[in-house]
């Protein structure tokens, strides 16, 4: 008997060669059906893909499907670190596909990575692509003030608003040395005037904590949380400030415990 998979698509920004002007990366666009239907035989699964706007390196997924209760809590890897709870298990990652633009297939013959056969049943495909052939282009130049390039320094990318919806124009947070700077990709790669800011300020016997990054809130982006260390204490805190662009934050002195800290020991 023939079951469906429900079908999820990545759709990647992947770069064009620019140079002094707004960020506009050519748009990687997958084209599948929504579902598709597999005997679980052993034979091999044909399913088409359109590649358009560039070529495309691609990965093909299976996972299980609204079976996470089911699954309930599996922890393992070095010392348990990898904990899962409650969420769907991937059971297959493909080798990467390297499609021209055009028509392509991604082939599958029913197996999880140990090369067993999948159970029959209802699963979910994701597939994920980017470019791979491109010359990369300039997203930001920063003045050594902003540390966009010092990933250990944290950078956080903001992708939807606060209805969940894609932004048209992600943004970077990045933190370092307690100023938050916002850059909207899509900007004049060039132009560091368009870099805003906001300072967090610390309080007495408080530093400001790398390399842990700034975030929004969900629910409402003018909102920063952020981590600072009081080290004689050994006491890590976050912090919650509001937005004040190119000025100093309003800091959240009411917001969690004591001084606004929420805290752990270190």
């Amino acid at each position: 008997m023939k079951k469906l998979f429900i079908t999820f698509f990545l759709v990647l920004l992947v770069p064009t060669l620019s140079l002094a002007a707004d960020f506009l990366p050519t748009r990687l666009q997958l084209t599948m059906s929504e579902t598709i239907e597999y005997g679980f035989d052993g034979t091999t699964l044909n399913i088409p893909v359109t590649v358009t706007g560039t070529s495309a390196r691609l990965w093909f997924f299976v996972f299980t499907k609204d079976k996470g209760d089911e699954i309930g809590v599996v922890q393992n890897g070095h010392l348990g670190w990898h904990y899962v709870n409650g969420i769907d298990t991937c059971m297959y990652m493909s080798p990467p596909f390297e499609f021209a633009e055009g028509s392509n297939t991604i082939t599958w013959t029913g197996v999880d990575n140990d090369g067993g056969t999948i159970p029959e049943g209802d699963y979910t495909y994701y597939v994920f692509a980017y470019d791979y052939m491109s010359p990369p282009e300039l997203t930001i130049s920063c003045p050594p003030a902003v540390s966009f390039s010092k990933m250990e320094q944290g950078i956080y990318v903001k992708e939807l608003d606060e209805d969940g919806t894609p932004l048209a124009n992600p943004y970077i947070l990045d933190k370092n040395i307690g100023i938050v700077s916002k850059w909207i990709i899509g900007s004049d790669p060039t132009n560091t005037a368009l870099i805003e800011t906001t300072d967090l300020q610390t309080v007495t016997e408080w530093s400001y904590q790398n390399p842990h990054p700034a975030s929004c809130d969900f629910n409402d982006n003018s909102i920063i949380y952020h981590a600072e260390s009081n080290k004689d204490a050994l006491v890590l805190a976050i912090r919650r400030a509001t937005w004040v662009p190119n000025d100093l934050a309003t800091r959240d002195t009411e917001w969690g415990f004591e001084r606004g800290e929420c805290s752990g020991r270190c």
